[in-house]
């Protein structure tokens, strides 16, 4: 019986060891005390969960783009315009996404940079930057 209840006890920390992990990387990212730091694949996924990223496209118009469980990716801009695609986490943590009608068949990768609630993309993006809100909106200001 004692043995039962010390295993139970074991799994029952690692499980909570286990849920903690990205909950402490998300409260990390979104306190800004990750400045300057690559975002990597695993802290990305973590970090998309429950946001909404918040950026303005070269003509000014501006966005909201979510990233789903799955690998889907979805997009709004303030003049109702939408789409919807598939992201992936490249070997070397670069994000990828293919949107069905922005340049369609055309994947885009770019690595990340976490500073504060920004994240600086940099390689083949239209956008240079976003911020991430810790939640997920579905109006413009």
């Amino acid at each position: 019986m004692r043995d039962s209840a010390s295993r139970r006890a074991a799994i029952a920390g690692l499980i909570a060891i286990l849920l903690a992990a990205p909950l402490a990387v998300l409260l990390t990212l979104q306190t800004g005390l990750a400045q300057s730091a690559q975002l990597k694949g695993p802290m990305f996924v973590t970090l998309a969960r429950g946001n909404t990223f918040i950026g303005q496209l070269p003509d000014g118009v501006k966005f909201h783009a979510y990233f789903l469980s799955g690998g889907v990716a979805t997009f709004v801009d303030e003049n109702g315009d939408r789409d919807t695609g598939q992201w992936r986490m490249r070997a070397d943590d670069a994000l990828c996404v293919t949107w069905r009608r922005m340049n369609p068949g055309e994947e885009r990768c770019a690595t990340l940079q976490i500073e504060g609630r920004k994240i600086r993309l940099e390689g083949n993006t239209l956008v240079g930057e976003v911020t991430f809100t810790g939640t997920i909106i579905d109006g413009f200001d």
